[in-house]
């Protein structure tokens, strides 16, 4: 099971970056990242990610579907002026 940085991280004069993997050896350390919220096991990452994922990806299809939605502008003919027919008027 993989340690995953969230924030930047110095640990033995190396930076470590979010998403880097950091190393497991000392576990003082390790309890102290957690603990703090500055990494997270990778399998902990997929699950609290999921959900987050499904609902993004909700929203986007909702918006993608009221794009679809006529509005009721007037629809524009090749000559570029409106067509009375479609609006009514």
């Amino acid at each position: 099971m993989k340690l995953i940085a969230k924030t930047e991280i110095l640990y033995h004069s190396h930076m470590y970056e979010a998403g880097d993997e950091l190393p497991q050896n000392d576990q003082a350390m390790v309890k102290a990242w957690l603990k703090a919220g500055t990494a997270e096991y990778e399998d902990q990452i997929k699950k609290t990610a999921a959900p987050v994922l499904e609902m993004a990806e909700r929203i986007l299809n909702e918006k993608q579907e009221k794009a679809e939605v006529p509005t009721g502008r007037k629809k524009i003919v090749e000559s570029g002026t409106p067509d009375c027919k479609e609006t009514g008027k």
